[in-house]
């Protein structure tokens, strides 16, 4: 309990709130900041990080809501992976914002090139600074904001702009606040392998795949774990205890990237996206991304039979066909996995999702995949996804999702009893 004494002598948390299971009135920090008319951002220059996914009950932009707010000045915005209108599927460059003319810089531009003798460690921490406010962009700004839907996966990327941010913000001594967001996916299960490789884009911290975190919450955990000495403020949700998921708070739904359209999508993501790597389509390019999965040399009837054999709780999977079309991808038609190539596979329905371990279904694919198919199923970059070697070790010579499991629980209870101090909200 050490962490959580510290944040209250800094004030930098308060104690949660024991909220009821009310369904329908859940508030996200902006709803709060709006409701408290912006107390603690009076008279501050403002930069804000965020994108389409940042806005209040009301679906208006906290670019917006922030721009027109007499109270304070913002000065500047700052964009994470797809942009700051949240459409694009590549690099993203500075800009100037069309509706408040102010400029967007890109915290997700091209990594640096490597440089002679770095390590692997050095090189991360170069690629995650250089993803972070500079120096020059933080000159005329007093309070750093940031504002993002996450969906509660290791490697969606906006944790890791927060952490990036979050370093820029202590070497540079601006306060930061989180404008919390819930965990659409619910903040009471985690899954998966803790990551143990070096810290980088998509392993933003020791943290399993599914971390069951708010980002107010990690950037708590990562303040103190990281030795940031920040002064950080979390304005907080109000209204959300762990066990609820997105579609128990009459909150309306804001595709947080291009290819996580529903709360369905999100919620198959942590398991699906350990895939995203090989040579497996995961519906990108259709009008189901991350709800079904193929490819031209799966013979579909095979497929779902190995599947259905395995008796997953909570899981439902459906034969399909599907043509991946760049017409519904919105990256280079270059990008897109096995475009204009006819897939076989499976749609994907979660019909109890607090049955379903879904990173162990992502598991459990891997090892369909690779048992039926092993000419072509490639599945090097599933390691970079779990994040532990000795987890994909396992997966390469296991025969069952068991074998797998029994490998990372350990560090998984451990991270379970790790992330206590730093949790804001109540389990009920």
């Amino acid at each position: 309990m050490k962490y959580l004494f510290f944040f209250l002598c800094l004030g930098i948390i308060t104690l949660p709130r024991l909220a009821g299971s009310t369904t329908g009135n859940t508030l996200n920090g902006i709803d709060v900041l709006e409701r408290d008319h912006f107390a603690p951002l009076k008279g501050k220059r403002i930069g804000l990080i965020t994108n389409p996914s940042g806005r209040d009950k009301n679906g208006n932009s906290t670019i917006d809501i922030l721009f027109h707010a007499s109270e304070l000045k913002l000065v500047a915005l700052f964009s994470p992976e797809h942009g700051i209108r949240g459409d694009v599927d590549v690099s993203v460059a500075d800009s100037i914002d069309k509706r408040t003319g102010l400029p967007v810089y890109s915290l997700y531009k091209s990594a640096p090139k490597r440089l002679i003798n770095q390590t692997d460690v050095e090189y991360q921490e170069m690629v995650m600074r250089s993803r972070g406010p500079q120096k020059e962009q933080l000159e005329d700004i007093d309070i750093l904001i940031f504002d993002i839907q996450d969906i509660g996966a290791r490697f969606y990327t906006y944790a890791a702009t927060l952490r990036a941010s979050l370093l820029a913000a202590s070497a540079y001594k601006k306060p930061f606040y989180v404008l919390d967001r819930i965990n659409p996916i619910g903040g009471y299960a985690v899954e998966g392998p803790v990551l143990t490789d070096p810290i980088n884009f998509i392993g933003f911290h020791n943290v399993p795949v599914r971390h069951g975190m708010t980002l107010g919450e990690l950037a708590c955990m990562m303040n103190a774990e990281c030795h940031l000495d920040l002064d950080l403020t979390i304005i907080k949700c109000e209204n959300w205890n762990r066990s609820m998921w997105f579609d128990q708070t009459g909150l309306t739904w804001n595709n947080p990237s291009p290819a996580i359209q529903r709360l369905s999508a999100a919620t198959l993501y942590p398991g699906l996206c350990l895939l995203e790597g090989t040579s497996i389509s995961l519906g990108r390019g259709t009008q189901l991304p991350f709800e079904q999965i193929g490819a031209p040399y799966i013979n579909a009837d095979q497929f779902i039979k190995a599947l259905n054999a395995l008796h997953i709780s909570g899981i439902v999977f459906q034969k399909t066909s599907f043509t991946p079309d760049t017409s519904l991808y919105k990256g280079p038609s270059s990008t897109l996995k096995l475009r204009n190539k006819l897939c076989h596979g499976v749609r994907i329905t979660v019909t109890d999702r607090n049955a379903c371990d879904i990173v162990n279904l992502g598991i459990e694919l891997a090892l369909v995949l690779k048992h039926l198919y092993p000419a072509d199923f490639k599945c090097d970059s599933i390691e970079k996804y779990l994040g532990d070697q000795t987890t994909y070790k396992a997966l390469l010579s296991a025969s069952d999702v068991n074998e797998v499991v029994r490998v990372y629980t350990q560090n998984l209870e451990s991270f379970k009893i790790r992330r206590l101090p730093f949790l804001l909200y109540a389990d009920k």
